[in-house]
């Protein structure tokens, strides 16, 4: 009977001793995570490039602002004053826009918005097999009205670097014209393309 006692003893006292073990590896472990982690609170944050793909993204409401060409990565350098206030775009181009070819140029590609964005918008429709409703439709050509102003001073900035343009007023207002026109072109294209697919 004795020897079950020392047995159980023996076999008790191995037991404790190799948790004691365990419990001082893991206490070793706390300490070195805990020094692992102050040494990476010290350090800067680095984040690397990051790849998104649009592709894989589901659109399912659509709102906010349809940009028409203003890319402010690449384009803002030749724009002296470049602010967003209240979702509204402001434009500063390096030199005087007179007013009056502003509002002429703004009149002629409103009313070619009005009367042609619709059919352009079928077409293009056409052009993909893609059916929009008309609350989508209105929507485009809502969102490309409301950034039809703020282009002009843009666009004028871009010209100044040309001074035949700059020196011709009705060329300059036909160059401008055209390159608006593209713009709600192309942006009508990219809202088609991107369009969720049923």
């Amino acid at each position: 009977m004795e020897e079950k006692w020392l047995e159980y003893l023996q076999q008790l006292h191995a037991y404790v001793h190799k948790q004691e073990q365990r419990l001082q590896q893991c206490e070793s472990l706390i300490q070195q995570l805990q020094s692992d982690l102050l040494s990476l609170k010290k350090q800067p944050l680095t984040i690397e490039k990051i790849d998104y793909h649009i592709d894989q993204l589901k659109v399912e409401t659509l709102e906010g602002t349809l940009n028409i060409g203003l890319n402010p990565l690449n384009e803002a350098a030749d724009i002296e004053d470049f602010e967003v206030t209240n979702r509204k775009l402001h434009v500063q181009p390096n030199e005087y826009v007179h007013p009056t070819i502003e509002q002429d140029i703004h009149e002629e590609v409103l009313i070619y918005l009005e009367n042609e964005g619709a059919a352009k918008i079928h077409e293009l429709e056409e052009q993909y097999h893609i059916q929009l409703n008309k609350h989508y439709r209105e929507l485009m050509i809502d969102d490309i009205r409301k950034q039809l102003e703020p282009r002009i001073p843009y666009y004028f900035s871009q010209m100044q670097k040309n001074p035949s343009l700059m020196n011709n007023p009705e060329l300059l207002h036909r160059t401008i014209v055209e390159k608006m026109k593209q713009d709600i072109i192309q942006a009508f294209i990219a809202f088609i393309e991107h369009f969720p697919k049923q």
